[in-house]
């Protein structure tokens, strides 16, 4: 199969597919000509995830048995999503979206710079054992921050990786 990395707002995935359509190089977007530049003759040795978050980390390497070379990191935040490749050593050698100091304070993202993670998501981690009136009540308080009090908003803001597309 094939692995497919998208950081478009509405779209942003990391999914594993069929044989992609034969298109004209000259259809490619300028990260996915560097992307293919950097990760040529690599093969992916880690695949690391922690549990509710919003970044994938891929590792890759010459062969299996090596140490890896190079990272893709796959940032599914919604409008905010990104596909960073980085050397080990977390230096950012290209990016789908570059972030600079005038966009933002909290967390540049361009080539040369180092890459560090997105702020931690703002919410209750999901738990199975949660009872249904704390559940229910967690996402009431929520909502009522909302300004349209909706709980499908209350859920999105009550618990992390709650999607508003759900």
């Amino acid at each position: 199969g094939y692995l497919y990395l998208s950081w478009h707002p509405n779209t942003a995935r990391l999914c594993l597919g069929g044989q992609p359509a034969r298109k004209p190089t000259a259809d490619l977007f300028s990260y996915g000509e560097s992307m293919r530049k950097f990760v040529k003759g690599l093969c992916l040795v880690d695949l690391g995830m922690a549990p509710w978050e919003r970044v994938v980390q891929l590792q890759l390497a010459a062969r299996p048995v090596d140490k890896p070379t190079r990272n893709i990191v796959v940032e599914v935040m919604g409008r905010h999503s990104n596909v960073i490749t980085c050397t080990p050593d977390n230096e950012i050698i290209s990016c789908a979206y570059q972030v600079g100091h005038k966009q933002t304070r909290v967390r540049p993202l361009s080539v040369g710079g180092t890459y560090t993670l997105p702020p931690q998501a703002e919410g209750l981690k999901p738990e199975l054992a949660e009872e249904f009136p704390q559940w229910c009540a967690n996402i009431r308080t929520a909502a009522a921050t909302c300004r349209d009090g909706s709980l499908n908003m209350g859920m999105v803001r009550a618990y992390v990786c709650v999607s508003p597309s759900l």
